[in-house]
């Protein structure tokens, strides 16, 4: 099913190239209006009801962020388009929100309009940019709670209830401290870079451990850990020395 559109970005050469690109690779898109102020992207939803806003992070003046904090149950999907910011971008992180970085690459936007084809209720879109904007205005040290998007849903956890997160094609399989193994549509790689600040190492390329849940460190040609739920996990060869220091600034 086609999706209505919008993009809001004060360049106005940056809207035409937007629009070119999701006409030519991601059809099923419509964009249907562009607005370049945060009062005009307002006034622009209300007219079409859109099912996803193209947002431009910062604005001549203001921010998307602004647009998201005057709207209180928000009806639609936002994707963030931005420069390279690396505090935003762990922030959008955090909260599973898709964004595209300009210049805008042809494979990462085939990839957030895929995603765009997953259901999300309003209250989980409400959610996520209430913990977006949230994450936002704290220290980047700070953030704790992150989203899991699953083929059903997003789940809300915090980093602290994370034991492992197991590799799965482009899936990746995420155990909980409740005995409860999410599968989510996310790959290893993206939760490495949200995780490993908080606590967690890459010891093999499938598998990310939470360093407060090692009960064990066997040893070996690269030796394997046993965490808190049991679970016995390898450590690759070239990942033994820098998990041993690693877990030693502990």
């Amino acid at each position: 099913m086609d999706k209505k559109a919008i993009i809001v970005d004060d360049e106005v050469k940056a809207q035409k190239n937007l629009s070119s690109l999701i006409e030519e690779f991601a059809p099923e898109i419509k964009i249907l209006g562009t607005a370049s102020t945060v009062k005009e992207a307002i006034q622009l939803i209300d007219e079409i009801q859109p099912d996803v806003v193209f947002l431009d992070v910062e604005m001549d003046g203001e921010s998307g962020f602004d647009l998201l904090e005057s709207i209180d149950h928000p009806e639609f999907d936002v994707v963030f388009v931005t420069a390279h910011d690396e505090y935003a971008i762990k922030a959008f992180k955090y909260a599973a929100t898709d964004y595209l970085l300009k210049p805008i690459d042809i494979e990462e936007l085939e990839n957030c309009a895929s995603n765009l084809s997953l259901k999300r209720s309003n209250n989980d879109r409400e959610a996520q940019q209430r913990l977006l904007l949230d994450n936002i205005k704290k220290q980047q040290d700070s953030f704790s709670k992150i989203v899991l998007p699953t083929l059903e849903n997003l789940l809300f956890v915090e980093s602290k209830e994370i034991i492992r997160c197991e590799s799965t094609d482009n899936y990746t399989h995420v155990y909980l401290n409740t005995g409860k193994k999410i599968l989510v549509s996310k790959n290893i790689k993206h939760f490495e870079e949200v995780l490993e600040p908080l606590g967690f190492y890459r010891i093999h390329r499938s598998h990310l451990v939470n360093l407060n849940y090692i009960v064990e460190y066997y040893r070996g040609e690269g030796g394997y850990v046993i965490m808190k739920d049991e679970s016995s996990i390898p450590v690759s060869r070239r990942k033994k020395v820098p998990f041993l220091d690693r877990i030693q600034t502990l």
